[in-house]
């Protein structure tokens, strides 16, 4: 039995309810006019807790899973004070610093120094506390130059970096955190993996970690608790917990024959094809994945692989994760994979060779005798020379970099593309047109907006067909060059921003384009191709690359646009 100073937090047979007000739109008119439905509808409650209990020991990491609506957030913000029970009671021992939305509180009007100073007294600390720790919150979210600024001025980026440093900084005793476990670029990312280890091995630090990614709770949290159904479902070891919740919520496994039939090999469930060649080559536990800084900034194909890899492999018995550069613990790594050969990856990998760790290279940049002459090769090709496996997507792609750098074959890898299962289902395109009325005939265009995708030239092709609307989905990679593109598309273009791949959105505006188009100018096909291939989108794609060795005769072949 735990003492009360064990406890961090305590709930014992705790209920909360809110208001329905779900039919009150009338204002003054309904409690003039329906006085009586008013009344009842005022009376009226929606439970989302019922008489949950559970204790969290000081110093341990606890997490809270459950689906949508299940109370998860209320009961963050029952901890939080922000929410009180109807009944029961909640005791909090500790002062709270809550990782919900970085930078709430923040005023736009006040500077980076000031809003740090605000947060902190909000949080419980004198004047005089937070003062003494400023510098330190400044010089970690690397702000100096901008701090005292208003904030209204900061980007998203720097809004969070700030958000996450106040909140880490200043003594957190009780840690709640929601699904916000990393911000910033890469190295902050690194950074912040740091300081969160730090608060791991902190037995006076406790964490409350509410998060969908079931494999994080698994593998941070100590204990966890399952919400279903308004009240606490299951609760113990985290990962049997999660186990328990995957094995009630795994989707039911499906005939062969339901299975829709390939008809081509790369449109098939994505696969761990990665660990399929590793096991063929040495015994792998533990792999680290490593791209260039600013990727993770802007997601490309090249990162979205990366991170298919990285959730893959663990089902089929490895240990992944991403290079902390902070931390790297080489001597736990049997194996590095990086992903890009941009000008400056030859450091880095010639550090790993150097450690004698393997090391594998997706160069993931399509490489023929046009594109070579505007690339610095002998930077690339000294890159390559470290790689003890090259990985590429296509037996083409092979043949180019053999040929040019002089590469044995029998060096690289040729693991192509493929889909997540998710692009198998059968999706209603009638949703995107939902969210997108008067919309009509349209075609879609998904990609990284920069001059190597072509859109440009795609946008004044257009011109020909003014029945249609070309709809733009990706991240702007190059600011100027989708100027330019916005500039010249008009009222024709429709920019959707970036969606996360296997988002409904996406899926259903797949299956409900007239043609999806791939205009890349030096492009092996990437996921984005397949997956509309997938769903039945008619495509329309550029010669450029190998392309026919993917789809053979189930496109229409454009020219160079």
């Amino acid at each position: 039995m735990d003492s009360a100073k064990d406890i961090a937090v305590n709930f014992e047979h705790v209920w909360k309810s809110y208001p329905s007000y779900h039919r009150l739109t009338g204002g003054i008119k309904d409690v003039l006019f329906h006085p009586l439905q008013t009344m009842r509808e005022l009376r009226s409650r929606r439970t989302a807790l019922e008489d949950v209990s559970f204790s969290i020991r000081r110093g341990e990491c606890f997490g809270f899973i459950g689906r949508n609506g299940a109370g998860k957030s209320t009961t963050l913000g029952l901890i939080a004070g922000v929410l009180s029970p109807d009944s029961g009671t909640v005791t909090v021992n500790g002062r709270i610093s809550p990782l919900l939305e970085l930078g709430a509180g923040f005023h736009p009007e006040l500077s980076g120094r000031e809003n740090i100073l605000l947060n902190g007294i909000l949080m419980g600390l004198t004047r005089q506390e937070v003062l003494e720790l400023s510098d330190e919150i400044i010089a970690f979210s690397e702000l100096e130059e901008f701090i005292d600024q208003p904030v209204r001025t900061y980007s998203s980026g720097m809004y969070a970096k700030l958000g996450f440093s106040v909140v880490t900084i200043l003594k957190p005793e009780i840690l709640l955190i929601d699904e916000v476990l990393a911000v910033g670029d890469m190295a902050f990312q690194a950074k912040c993996e740091t300081v969160f280890e730090k608060f791991r091995s902190n037995p006076n630090v406790t964490i409350i970690l509410v998060s969908h990614s079931l494999e994080s709770v698994a593998k941070i949290c100590d204990r966890a608790a399952w919400i279903e159904g308004k009240t606490v479902k299951m609760q113990g070891e985290a990962a049997k917990v999660v186990r328990a919740y995957k094995e009630r919520y795994a989707p039911p496994a499906k005939p062969d024959e339901q299975v829709p039939p390939s008809q081509h090999p790369a449109l098939t469930k994505r696969k761990a094809l990665s660990g399929k060649y590793l096991k063929k080559t040495v015994a792998i536990p533990s792999v680290a994945f490593a791209t260039y800084p600013t990727a993770y900034d802007v997601i490309g194909g090249g990162e979205v692989q990366l991170m298919a890899y990285r959730s893959e492999l663990p089902k089929q018995g490895f240990k992944t994760q991403l290079f902390n550069q902070w931390n790297p613990c080489l001597n736990t790594l049997d194996l590095v994979h990086f992903f890009s050969i941009m000008p400056g990856s030859i450091h880095f990998c010639e550090y790993i060779s150097n450690r004698g760790i393997p090391l594998f290279v997706s160069p993931n940049t399509w490489l023929d005798d046009t594109s070579a002459a505007q690339m610095p090769l002998a930077t690339q090709e000294a890159q390559l020379k470290f790689a003890d496996k090259i990985i590429c997507n296509s037996a083409m792609e092979i043949e180019h970099y053999s040929r040019i750098f002089g590469i044995p074959k029998n060096t690289f890898l040729n693991i192509p593309c493929g889909i997540d299962e998710v692009f198998a289902q059968d999706v209603d395109p009638n949703f995107f047109r939902s969210k997108n009325k008067g919309l009509g005939k349209f075609i879609l265009n998904v990609g990284t907006v920069e001059e190597r995708k072509n859109q440009l030239r795609l946008i004044k092709a257009m011109k020909a067909f003014p029945e249609y609307k070309l709809v733009l989905v990706g991240h702007v990679r190059d600011q100027r060059y989708a100027d330019a593109c916005f500039a010249e598309g008009g009222k024709q273009l429709l920019y959707m921003g970036p969606y996360l791949r296997g988002d409904l959105m996406l899926r259903s505006a797949m299956a409900a384009c007239s043609v999806f188009v791939g205009p890349g100018l030096t492009e092996t096909p990437g996921g984005a191709n397949l997956e509309a291939a997938a769903l039945g989108a008619p495509l329309a794609i550029t010669q450029a690359g190998s392309t026919r060795e993917y789809f053979q005769d189930m496109t229409i072949y454009l020219a160079l646009l």
